[in-house]
C-alpha cells in the first residue's frame, strides 16, 4: 500500500516494474510542505540464490534458491527540487501590476521560450535549463507606453526562486490647440461688418422717427 502524507492535491502516483513515480502539476510544486512524506506499506517474496564454491577442482558449485517473505513498512520524506521564475509587470510609479502587457520570453539562441499576457498576479515559469534569458515587451497595456528595457538575467542553480520585474510608464497626452478654420475665419469680418450695419440701421430709422415728429 502507498499512502501520500502532506502532499498537494494534484498529486498521483504509479507503480511498475521500474519503480514507483509521482506526479505534481508544475502550478502545485510551490505548494509543497516540507513534511511532504511517501508511506510504503504491505508484503512481499523476495527470491534468494545461494551458490556453493569449493576450492576442490573435483566438485561442481551448488547453487541453492529460496524464497523469503518480505515486509515492508517505512516511510520516505519526498523533497521537491524546482526552479521557479516569476515576472511580475508593474506600473513604474505605483509599483502595482499591470494587467494586458504581452511579454515573450526568449533563450541565449533567440528562441521563445514562452509568450503570455500579464495579469494582476506575476507570471510563473517552472524548470527552465540553466542559462541565460530575455524578457522583453511586444505590446504595452491600454495607456501604457511601450517598454523598450530589454531585461537579460540567468538562471545559475536550480531549485531556486528568480525574479524579474519589468515596469512601464503611463503614455504621456499631448494638448493640440484647435485653430478656427480658414473658412471660419474668412466669415468673422463679414459677421462685424453685419453688426456694425444692423447697428447704423437702427440708429438711422430711429432719427427718421424723431424727424417725422
Amino acid at each position: 500500500d502507498v499512502k501520500l502524507i502532506n502532499a498537494p492535491d494534484s498529486t498521483i502516483y504509479s507503480v511498475n516494474d521500474d519503480g514507483l513515480y509521482l506526479y505534481i502539476l508544475g502550478s502545485d510544486l510551490d505548494k509543497v510542505d516540507d513534511d511532504f512524506k511517501l508511506e510504503i506499506s504491505g508484503s512481499t517474496t523476495m527470491y534468494k540464490t545461494f551458490i556453493y564454491e569449493t576450492n576442490d577442482d573435483k566438485y561442481q558449485p551448488v547453487a541453492v534458491p529460496y524464497s523469503e517473505k518480505v515486509s515492508v513498512n517505512d516511510n520516505i520524506k519526498i523533497k521537491v527540487d524546482t526552479t521557479i521564475l516569476s515576472i511580475s509587470k508593474q506600473d513604474a510609479t505605483t509599483k502595482k501590476e499591470l494587467p494586458g502587457a504581452t511579454l515573450v520570453l526568449k533563450n541565449s539562441k533567440g528562441d521563445i521560450v514562452e509568450t503570455w499576457v500579464s495579469t494582476t498576479e506575476p507570471h510563473l515559469i517552472y524548470d527552465l535549463p540553466l542559462g541565460k534569458y530575455t524578457l522583453i515587451e511586444t505590446k504595452a497595456p491600454e495607456g501604457y507606453e511601450l517598454s523598450k528595457e530589454e531585461i537579460t538575467f540567468e538562471i545559475t542553480e536550480l531549485g531556486i526562486e528568480k525574479k524579474v520585474v519589468m515596469y512601464n510608464d503611463v503614455e504621456e497626452i499631448t494638448e493640440v490647440p484647435v485653430e478656427p478654420t480658414s473658412s471660419f475665419a474668412s466669415m468673422v469680418p463679414s459677421i462685424i461688418g453685419f453688426i456694425i450695419i444692423g447697428t447704423g440701421s437702427i440708429l438711422i430709422f430711429k432719427n427718421y422717427k424723431k424727424n417725422e415728429r
